[in-house]
């Protein structure tokens, strides 16, 4: 076997840089290509992913004196919204909400921030073109926590977990439904009302 010269090594060497500077050229051309997601949404409710965060959505801010409403919405309409609470919220930014208010399903608490989530998809089985929702308004928080991860004039990310159940499930929670989700904008509409 004869041993290998510098040079050639230097050669290999060189070659072999050139390649794995061409193919991460390659990759990042690749991941460049891939479109961001600037707004979406994930929830899961007893284990099942109502919403999984990889579709392009719109976002918007709705704001009046006691509630905020955060919405993102796909191009069908399916949508995930999550509402701020509380006297005066509009002119505070809370960091942290608590909800352990079960039967509160509407309005807002003088002593606390609440918040509340409604969403709506589209039915698996309808038909081709047709509207018809698989809608889960009958689900109400009956306990859940809230971070605001980011709020900013642009930008509103929140993380939220708890349990759920029916209007008539208040003074039963055994049958009470976990729930989990996040939803991110980093590009949003506001709106004064």
């Amino acid at each position: 076997m004869k041993p290998i010269s510098i040079s050639l090594l230097i050669l290999m060497l060189l070659v072999s840089i050139n390649c794995t500077n061409k193919a991460v050229s390659q990759s990042e051309d690749v991941a460049s290509s891939i479109p961001k997601l600037a707004n979406t949404a994930f929830l899961e409710i007893d284990g099942q992913t109502v919403f999984d965060g990889d579709i392009s959505m719109n976002a918007s801010l709705s704001k009046y004196t006691n509630q905020l409403l955060f919405t993102v919405v796909d191009d069908q309409g399916q949508h995930v919204t999550i509402t701020l609470a509380g006297k005066d919220i509009n002119s505070r930014r809370p960091k942290e909400l608590t909800f352990n208010s079960p039967g509160l399903f509407h309005g807002y608490l003088e002593i606390q921030d609440v918040f509340f989530i409604a969403f709506a998809r589209l039915d698996a089985d309808r038909d081709p073109g047709q509207l018809k929702y698989e809608r889960h308004w009958s689900y109400h928080i009956m306990e859940g926590k809230l971070k605001v991860l980011n709020w900013t004039d642009t930008t509103f990310e929140f993380e939220f977990e708890g349990k759920m159940g029916n209007a008539e499930e208040v003074d039963s929670p055994d049958s009470w439904l976990p729930f989990k989700g996040r939803i991110i904008s980093t590009d949003y509409q506001s709106f004064d009302n």
